[in-house]
């Protein structure tokens, strides 16, 4: 693919997704956040008036609980703290380099793939600013007939197109348990949400999700088979444009500060974690808010350092060698990431 192909595919889908990115399953408003925040004794009193406040747009492609810090810093108003104007968009990952470079969004939350593909594939220069969770979080439930991975064999997994993060994480984990991915019918539906419905619906024996999806599985009567927790996995973290970081480089630092004050707050104050993730991801069920919680407290826990890890990007840079980019092969995993602002943190 030309990198005129690649950015003309992002732009048409970003027009059919950004639609889709409004519906029932979206993050609720930064407003939104900040209003319910508002009435929080916990809250953080900013330290510049709204008219000084410097504007930084997030996109976030799901509502997964691995973006916590980042729901932290906007309910408690860290943001604000630091001197940031924060918005959070809905933004579909094969939307989202386009809304970058239309500067619709100034930063992107998300795993390594859609990243990595953009510069391989598009030669769009982006880079890490920021990563909290460098090791893997997901874990494969299957239906209950299900009991070895003999039993797996030849059968229907949910996942999704070749190269996206869903697809790394089936592999990943079909791995774990010494299957090959031609040892089962692949099937691509799309993200976690429409995999966990699939799964319920009896479309598919086994997805591979990450929390509160994976917890939701469960609760529906789909039990864990295997995991990949721990192992290195560059899963959520914050990505700019590099040739706009000079253009945004006193929001980003804000921007960046805050976001490693949330996620010290989610292991501080509990309390407020538990509503923010009910808050953002709209999960109702009380028992799976906590289990969400508890998982990024024990099993995977937020890295305060906001070091995006050489390891995880190497391991996503292997599995899209041998996926879908060729070139992938050749790159190094520090040419995807910038840590002039993490840099700057006090110690």
């Amino acid at each position: 693919m030309t990198r005129r192909q690649f950015l003309h595919t992002g732009l048409l889908t970003l027009g059919t997704l950004g639609l889709a990115a409004c519906g029932g399953t979206a993050a609720p408003a930064s407003s939104a956040a900040q209003s319910a925040s508002a009435a929080a004794s916990v809250a953080a009193k900013p330290s510049a008036s709204p008219s000084k406040l410097l504007p930084i747009v997030a996109g976030q492609g799901a509502t997964v609980a691995v973006s916590s810090p980042m729901w932290m810093a906007d309910y408690l108003k860290l943001y604000q703290k630091h001197g940031v104007d924060f918005t959070l968009k809905m933004v579909a990952a094969t939307a989202t380099t386009p809304a970058l470079l239309n500067k619709e969004i100034d930063v992107s939350i998300s795993s390594a793939a859609p990243t990595l593909t953009a510069n391989l594939m598009g030669n769009i220069d982006q880079v890490y600013i920021a990563a909290y969770v460098t090791q893997q979080t997901v874990s494969m439930h299957v239906n209950p007939s299900i009991k070895s991975a003999a039993d797996l064999k030849g059968k229907l997994v949910g996942s999704d197109r070749p190269g996206t993060p869903t697809d790394f994480n089936t592999r990943q984990v079909l791995n774990v348990v010494g299957l090959k991915p031609s040892d089962v019918q692949i099937v691509p539906l799309g993200a976690s949400d429409v995999n966990v419905k699939a799964i319920m619906a009896g479309q598919v024996q086994a997805i591979v999700m990450p929390p509160p999806f994976s917890f939701q599985a469960e609760a529906a009567g789909f039990p864990m088979f295997a995991n990949a927790w721990g192992k290195p996995n560059l899963t959520n973290g914050a990505i700019a444009l590099r040739p706009r970081l000079e253009e945004l480089a006193a929001a980003l630092q804000g921007f960046v500060a805050a976001l490693r004050e949330g996620a010290e707050a989610f292991d501080a104050q509990p309390d407020v974690a538990l509503k923010v993730i009910q808050q953002y991801t709209k999960e109702d069920n009380p028992e799976i808010v906590k289990k969400t919680y508890e998982f990024f407290t024990t099993k995977v826990r937020f890295d305060k350092s906001l070091q995006p890890s050489v390891e995880g990007l190497q391991a996503m840079l292997d599995f899209l060698g041998d996926t879908t980019i060729p070139a992938a092969k050749n790159a190094k995993p520090e040419q995807f990431f910038d840590t002039r602002f993490i840099d700057k943190l006090p110690k």
